[in-house]
């Protein structure tokens, strides 16, 4: 994706800046015309020099735009295996996030300044849930496991730790049938 957004990106700057530079150095305001001597006539061939600069800087643009544009396809097409590895690799981060929110609340004293740490945990667990981009078909289970975890937030929040645990583990659980 670093190869698409940086392509992208330099597609955008050129269109922009294309008007303004001219390409290549060249300004948008001819270079001044010679000075025509007597008896030359016309007007001493300055239309011949604008439509030069106008060709130059269009075909330059062109190229590079036909280019980016053959390779965008490239760059943004889907690769089925690659989004599965992602989406799995994901899940056993927002697993592993779980785990240590669990282990922030266990212990014997129950207390707040064990609850920041497991709600900041939890938040990496969702926040690793929103960056995969799952098919179709499992977008419901997503949706169901963002839930349940944004449920075991609210029961940290209001300091039932019990519940909160059974949410957590419920919401690992859940992980594991997916995978």
């Amino acid at each position: 994706m670093k190869k698409a957004s940086l392509l992208v990106l330099l597609a955008l700057m050129v269109s922009f800046l294309s008007p303004l530079t001219g390409f290549a150095g060249q300004s948008q305001t001819p270079a001044p015309a010679p000075v025509p001597e007597v008896g030359q006539g016309q007007d001493g061939g300055q239309s011949d020099q604008a439509g030069q600069v106008d060709q130059i800087g269009q075909s330059k643009g062109c190229g590079l735009w036909a280019f980016i544009k053959k390779n965008l396809k490239k760059l943004f097409a889907k690769n089925p295996e690659q989004d599965a590895e992602l989406l799995k690799k994901l899940l056993i981060l927002a697993a592993k996030d779980l785990e240590l929110a669990l282990n922030a609340i266990d212990g014997k004293d129950k207390c707040y300044k064990k609850a920041f740490p497991a709600v900041a945990h939890l938040n990496h667990a969702l926040s690793a849930l929103h960056k995969g981009r799952p098919p179709k078909h499992l977008k419901p289970a997503f949706n169901q496991l963002e839930k349940r975890i944004s449920h075991a937030k609210f029961y940290l929040v209001v300091f039932d730790f019990d519940e909160a645990s059974a949410r957590i583990e419920a919401a690992k659980d859940y992980i594991g049938e997916l995978n």
